[in-house]
């Protein structure tokens, strides 16, 4: 009894038959602190150092949901999660990870249209596609596409400017006989 750290405890209302009390003293706990007790009743290890670093970043911990997404190897620290959170972006859609890896700025909303149009995402040809200007919501693309014309190549824009049906097999085989298409007389022949 000549121990004054006894009075000091006892006078803090604590069950100094508690041999948790003690224990929870030496993790350094100021057990005058109500707080720590309603910390303790959501079931949190208060030996885990960590949870004092999630507290400290302003995360509920009463969230069930924060735990989920740390369990999915999100670094809580990274602002920028939050960020994507924000987007409306499921962050359990393990798919939206690998679109983030392809380089694609989530806050683009383009991007979103795009994958809604069927175009694989991860087919870089459709990037290229893309550059060329093409407008990519034109089916008209894809069928001119699919007749093996080289899409790359300026002079096909050119010839179907001049109003010649593309898919008339006949008009290759004219070219092929050396007449100038660009000729309008020929035509008049």
């Amino acid at each position: 009894m000549s121990d004054s750290d006894w009075f000091s405890r006892s006078e803090k209302g604590v069950d100094v038959s508690d041999s948790n009390w003690f224990s929870r003293s030496e993790k350094g706990v100021d057990v005058s602190d109500s707080e720590w007790f309603s910390r303790s009743e959501k079931g949190v290890d208060m030996s885990d150092s960590n949870w004092f670093s999630r507290s400290e970043k302003g995360v509920d911990v009463s969230d069930s949901e924060w735990f989920s997404r740390s369990e999915k190897g999100v670094d809580m620290s990274d602002s920028d999660w939050f960020s994507r959170s924000e987007k409306s972006v499921d962050m359990s859609d393990s798919d939206w990870f690998s679109r983030s890896e392809k380089g694609v700025d989530m806050s683009d909303s383009d991007w979103f249209s795009r994958s809604e149009k069927g175009v694989d995402m991860s087919d870089s040809d459709w990037f290229s596609r893309s550059e060329k200007g093409v407008d990519m919501s034109d089916s008209d693309w894809f069928s001119r596409s699919e007749k093996g014309v080289d899409m790359s190549d300026s002079d096909w824009f050119s010839r179907s400017e001049k109003g010649v049906d593309m898919s008339d097999s006949d008009w290759f085989s004219r070219s092929e006989k050396g007449v100038d298409m660009s000729d309008s007389e020929w035509f008049s022949r």
